[in-house]
């Protein structure tokens, strides 16, 4: 593997931290079965990341993957997890006899703060939503537990009626209707005896 650069146009691509980019980079038809890889620069032996074994048969090593299209005639390079690092100049390598071809790239990573606060922002939200809801939804629970439980002892502190005092106050009760019970009978018994003595005949005098 001979690494000398034929520098062509160069294709930025850009990913966002902890996220994935994936690298395209087209090839001659005469390459289309040639050992391919990908390397950082200044891409030294040292710096070579990945590389194909077979055309159309992925290959995967860590966060990288590559895969050689042949019917496209182009390669795919994907990297995963993406670091902040990973930023910078990149080559996409054909192994050939005497100098390599190298397809210049560059990777662009953005950092992924922003979208994390969000999401932090958000999951904050949603535990306070429902731990609101939840709070509301027991409340009803405990007043009328509560509720019950003041009624309760209200109801407890009053004194039942004495049960000696509402017996008096039967027997005071028959004395009042006994008496008059008494006078209306005492009346009842004057009426008929005058009604009587009104409704008899005179007595005659003796005939002498």
């Amino acid at each position: 593997m001979g690494l000398a650069a034929q520098m062509k146009t160069v294709a930025v691509f850009t990913g966002t931290e902890g996220g994935r980019v994936e690298i395209y980079c087209r090839y001659k038809d005469s390459y289309q079965y040639s050992n391919h890889y990908f390397c950082r620069d200044p891409c030294r032996y040292s710096d070579v990341l990945i590389e194909t074994q077979k055309a159309d048969i992925p290959v995967s090593k860590g966060r990288y993957s590559i895969l050689n299209f042949v019917t496209a005639k182009r390669v795919s390079v994907t990297i995963k997890n993406l670091r902040l690092t990973d930023s910078g100049v990149y080559y996409c390598g054909v192994d050939k006899w005497g100098s390599d071809t190298l397809t210049k790239v560059e990777i662009s990573v953005k950092k992924g703060k922003h979208e994390k606060n969000l999401d932090t922002v958000d999951d904050r939200a949603k535990t306070f939503s429902t731990t609101n809801e939840l709070s509301t939804t027991a409340k009803p629970t405990w007043s009328s537990a509560h509720k019950i439980h003041i009624e309760y002892e209200s109801t407890s502190s009053q004194t039942p009626p004495s049960t000696s005092s509402a017996f008096h106050g039967s027997k005071a009760e028959l004395a009042v209707f006994g008496v008059l019970f008494g006078v209306v009978c005492a009346n009842m018994f004057f009426l008929l005896l005058f009604l009587y003595k009104t409704s008899a005949p005179p007595s005659c005098p003796p005939v002498i």
